[in-house]
């Protein structure tokens, strides 16, 4: 059961309000009735449940969910129902039945306007649409912390540079640098393939400001992925880190940067 409501959630972050596919069963229920030629409507009823059985069928609906796309994603998987097709090509077949002009335009405008207002423009999205502060079209925080990192390990003549940041950050970092090594990257926002040391590390890193952190496993949490640069948002940062070995050597407007020259003796101290 708990299989087809995970397919029941993905089925509505597809469908949205659902009026597209209602839309959708409409111009099915017409092309069976008055569609002429009864192959290509086979074709399409028969490719249509294919795919609808390829997703609610359990054994293949956990196949594709946890060896070929992911659970996260699993949505997509309704891209491949014709449905914008079927919708066009009904609206079409619609048009031709009627030789009036006037009813012609009328069913054009319908259909246009039932799209148009069942769903939403995706640019009114607040934040879709911003200005880039660089060429790569990272945030300028990721690229700040990134030059902070490597201007650090080049003055000091560091060769491994292995982080860890906030989650904020996690899918930039190896974007703009990818001699940065990290214990895990974009995969913990979706709770994929995490150690249990790295998701401990990774719920740590949650803190909102120093009272929630627990900077004695953080630094043990750390030393056990050979990290030697840490990430600390500075409502987060503390100079407890200091007696674990890890010492603030930089900082940007919004983060400070931690290094421990001697990551094996990390969490040596109490």
């Amino acid at each position: 059961m708990e299989l087809f409501r995970k397919i029941a959630v993905c089925f509505q972050l597809y469908s949205g309000m659902g009026a597209q596919f209602l839309l959708f069963l409409c111009a099915m229920c017409f092309l069976a009735i008055h569609e002429k030629n009864k192959k290509i409507y086979q074709i399409l009823n028969q490719y249509t449940g294919f795919i609808i059985a390829l997703m609610v069928f359990p054994v293949t609906a956990v196949i594709i969910m946890e060896y070929c796309i992911g659970e996260e994603v699993y949505w997509r998987m309704f891209w491949l129902m014709p449905i914008p097709f079927i919708i066009a090509f009904a609206g079409t077949e619609l048009y031709d039945l009627r030789k009036d002009k006037i009813k012609r335009t009328g069913i054009i405008a319908f259909l246009i306007l039932f799209i148009l207002l069942s769903g939403k423009c995706v640019y009114d999205e607040e934040g879709t649409i911003i200005t880039p502060d660089n060429v790569e079209k990272l945030p300028k925080q990721a690229v700040e912390v990134c030059n902070m990192i490597t201007g650090d390990a080049q003055m000091n003549g560091i060769t491994t540079k292995k982080v860890v940041v906030p989650s904020e950050l996690l899918s930039y970092v190896r974007q703009y640098d990818a001699t940065i090594q990290m214990p895990y990257g974009r995969n913990a926002l979706k709770n994929e393939e995490l150690t249990e040391n790295c998701d401990e590390l990774y719920e740590m890193m949650k803190a909102k400001d120093d009272s929630e952190m627990d900077f004695l496993a953080l630094s043990e949490c750390l030393k056990q992925e050979n990290c030697n640069y840490l990430v600390l948002e500075k409502k987060v940062a503390s100079k407890k880190m200091d007696q674990y070995g890890y010492y603030q050597v930089a900082q940007t407007e919004h983060y400070i940067l931690f290094r421990c020259d001697n990551v094996a003796n990390s969490a040596a101290f109490i």
